[in-house]
């Protein structure tokens, strides 16, 4: 459900010192309302969907390789980190959406 209060976030993770991506893996979440819930949600989503497939992402993760993968909980630190800093995103998530 997509109702334009979301944030779509990305992640990549891997070594930034040099040129070969080779150990970067990306993962991918929704940020928003979701039914029965009393605010918005983290729902895990396919990595990087929006973007061409470059290096860059490495192994651009499904929702069910991200909930297997050893790295996920450093995803969980980085979104929550997001969440209680961006005053931005935290702003976008608290407005009512408008409906036409």
């Amino acid at each position: 459900m997509c109702d334009g209060n979301d944030v779509l976030l990305d992640a990549v993770f891997g070594t930034w010192d040099r040129d070969d991506h080779s150990d970067h893996v990306s993962f991918g979440c929704r940020i928003g309302p979701v039914p029965g819930q009393p605010g918005p949600a983290v729902q895990l989503m396919p990595a990087a969907a929006s973007f061409d497939a470059v290096a860059l992402f490495g192994q651009r993760l499904s929702p069910a390789q991200a909930q297997q993968h050893p790295r996920l909980d450093d995803f969980r630190e980085l979104v929550q980190h997001v969440l209680s800093t961006n005053t931005v995103i935290a702003q976008h998530l608290a407005t009512p959406p408008r409906h036409a």
